[in-house]
């Protein structure tokens, strides 16, 4: 059977679509470590998969109290945990070289795909660099809204305006909301 411990605060169409797939489904989100760990307990999980790392709101402190007997991490997080009740991680030698294994207190489950992105698909690499042909620098941030507080911009607006022809281009899911996005862009405008 298939057990979902599943931390996160809002649930999407996505969300719904995945739950149909799992025998139990019971959001973690607000109960804390010690409840978590009875729960996966009570319910024997022989094999306990983290897919959060030690990501924002990650549940470190139920893995190191060792709620089932073999944990494994993949997907969230590439680094180790470094912590010793975690017992696999889940990669291929591209996303851990063996250079690098040394570097994991886990042993290590290589994959032949852990991720779609490989070295030795032809990829076409544009190698003219944008600047030369479009005469000023664009500067880019994929990143959460989270992570983008008023200190960032400030350094931003800064180089902005040291480099007076460049272009800062911000995508995230968050300016979906277009009061949101504006509200952004008025951060920006008033520095």
């Amino acid at each position: 059977k298939m057990y979902s411990f599943y931390n996160n605060n809002t649930e999407d169409e996505y969300t719904q679509k995945i739950k149909s797939s799992f025998h139990f489904w019971e959001n973690i989100f607000f109960i804390d470590d010690s409840e978590v760990v009875n729960l996966i307990k009570s319910l024997n999980i022989d094999v306990l998969v983290d897919l959060n790392g030690h990501t924002e709101n990650h549940r470190m402190g139920v893995l190191i109290q060792k709620p089932s007997p073999i944990q494994v991490t993949w997907a969230g997080y590439l680094a180790s945990t470094g912590i010793s009740e975690v017992d696999y991680i889940v990669a291929d030698n591209f996303a851990i070289p063996d250079e690098k294994k040394f570097l994991y207190s886990e042993k290590i489950i290589n994959l032949s795909i852990w991720s779609g992105l490989y070295p030795e698909e032809s990829v076409y690499i544009n190698r003219t660099i944008p600047v030369l042909k479009n005469k000023f620098i664009t500067f880019g941030s994929f990143s959460s809204l989270r992570k983008i507080n008023l200190s960032v911009i400030n350094l931003w607006s800064r180089i902005l305006v040291t480099l007076p022809d460049s272009k800062l281009v911000i995508k995230c899911k968050e300016f979906k909301n277009l009061e949101l996005k504006e509200y952004y862009i008025s951060l920006f405008v008033n520095i």
